[in-house]
């Protein structure tokens, strides 16, 4: 079959491919602009997205799934607080949180029952601050410094005077607290110094607060502890 001479059918289709490609992209751009503020932004995403360099960080095991603390202190506000003399080491503590039957026998055993968490924000409250060389952003290892308050109702006069006295603030102690209205919640905070004062408010209700600073990590002295099992396993 002859064809017209001077028509160029191969580049006319390349034309018009061109053209559909063309429109296609002017049609994908309108619809990204109805969507975002900056289309031109989106339009770059979609051309160069293979080329980002951005991943997620291989966090460690579990903290996606941890409850967030504001959410866990709520639920320690009214909860029962024990106090003990000393300090666990990572083991001991493992070997006394795997159950709360294992948790009861310790708080008997070794524990006062020192009243319960005030009400209120301040409660329980903690934050650190971490030193950083004055030439780079860098943190300096083991120069942050941590301040945890607890403040406690419903204690009587043997407490208030023992924490007034010279022979509190020496020792090393150790704090269970127990969630309000559940008990398989609670928090270990572990082997701190403590500094103690405490007032009487206008609706006779007297309030402990109880203060430590320390140095480095938070890990070992703070451990919060969720939907623990009643026996261990």
């Amino acid at each position: 079959m002859s064809r017209p001479y001077g028509i160029n059918y191969k580049g006319e289709k390349m034309k018009h491919l061109k053209l559909i490609i063309v429109l296609a992209f002017i049609v994908l751009a309108g619809f990204l602009g109805a969507q975002t503020e900056n289309p031109l932004d989106d339009f770059a995403g979609l051309m160069f997205f293979p080329a980002l360099a951005v991943a997620k960080e291989d966090t460690p095991a579990g903290i996606a799934t941890k409850m967030d603390f504001n959410m866990f202190k709520s639920r320690l506000l009214g909860g029962t607080i024990y106090m003990g003399k000393g300090s666990y080491t990572a083991v001991e503590l493992a070997a006394i949180v795997d159950g709360m039957d294992h948790l009861a026998t310790e708080l008997a055993a070794s524990y006062d029952d020192w009243g319960e968490v005030g009400d209120g924000d301040d409660a329980i409250a903690f934050g650190s601050v971490a030193a950083k060389l004055k030439t780079r952003t860098r943190t300096v290892e083991g120069k942050r410094v941590t301040t945890l308050t607890l403040k406690i109702v419903g204690f009587d006069n043997d407490v208030k005077d023992y924490v007034e006295s010279a022979n509190f603030n020496p020792d090393e102690r150790t704090f269970v607290i127990l969630a309000d209205g559940d008990a398989n919640d609670f928090a270990v905070l572990n082997g701190l110094n403590w500094v103690g004062d405490w007032e009487a408010k206008g609706d006779n209700l007297r309030v402990i607060t109880l203060t430590a600073e320390w140095g480095g990590p938070t890990e070992h002295y703070i451990t919060m502890y969720q939907n623990v099992s009643e026996t261990a396993s």
